[in-house]
């Protein structure tokens, strides 16, 4: 067996980022059948869905006056939705003006000007071996913010999204980190605090993941001891509970 200093690099992970820590923490079963196994599902609508929203209140801070961010919004997403034919298409889509709109009360007056947008971040860990990278939706002079749509608006920054943030604020100096959560009714701004226990989590749970991997020489070998769970949202697609079925046996 290699040495654990090239674990990560025998499973061709050349990075982690807050996406492989969050699907490690909730289901090593669907990671192995998303990265070493490889499949490939088709593109998911309310992806499009935060993809268009966010660029709407993207132009809501770079446009000029004679530009319509909500009509922007909507025209991304109908575009990249052209060949989608999800029967939940049309919900997502009468959502996208609401929560562009949503996002221009929350600001009022207050429109800043961003910096620059999905901004590459990255943080070294000592003895981990790689990187662990991300994409900051806006970066402001004094704080970054991820917007993040949503059909029920929760009460807190939730679990996956504080892992997020920790990263994003470990890379970020002095700069405060927000998460704007958009409905079609309602929005909420969020600032992460007391991140550092979600940051030596996400460290504690890379540094646990590849010691997990170092005892196994392929995908094949870790798939007869991870017993996938199929009731969260890894597994909602059939390509995902398809390949379930042929790599686990049930």
């Amino acid at each position: 067996m290699s040495g654990e200093d090239d674990t990560f690099k025998r499973w061709g992970i050349k990075y982690s980022s807050a996406g492989q820590v969050n699907i490690i923490a909730t289901d090593i079963a669907a990671w192995l059948v998303k990265y070493p196994f490889g499949v490939k599902e088709k593109p998911k609508v309310f992806f499009a869905r935060g993809h268009a929203v966010e660029h709407g209140c993207q132009r809501i801070h770079d446009g000029d006056e004679f530009d319509d961010p909500e009509q922007e919004a909507l025209d991304m997403f109908n575009k990249q939705t052209a060949f989608m034919f999800d029967e939940a298409k049309k919900k997502e889509q009468d959502l996208i003006v609401p929560m562009v709109q949503q996002y221009r009360e929350l600001l009022g007056d207050d429109i800043q000007e961003i910096e620059c947008s999905q901004q590459k971040i990255e943080v070294e860990v000592e003895g981990l071996g790689i990187p662990i990278i991300g994409y900051t939706d806006f970066t402001f002079a004094d704080k970054i913010v991820d917007i993040k749509t949503t059909g029920r608006m929760p009460s807190a920054i939730s679990p996956a999204h504080r892992r997020q943030g920790a990263i994003y604020q470990k890379a970020s100096g002095n700069k405060s980190m927000e998460f704007v959560y958009l409905t079609g009714k309602r929005s909420e701004r969020y600032v992460l605090d007391n991140w550092q226990d979600d940051w030596d989590e996400v460290v504690g749970r890379l540094f646990q993941f590849k010691e997990m991997l170092s005892r196994f020489e392929n995908k094949e070998e870790l798939a007869k001891v991870v017993q996938p769970d199929y009731s969260n949202f890894y597994w909602s697609s059939a390509e995902m509970r398809d390949a379930g079925r042929k790599i686990f046996g049930y």
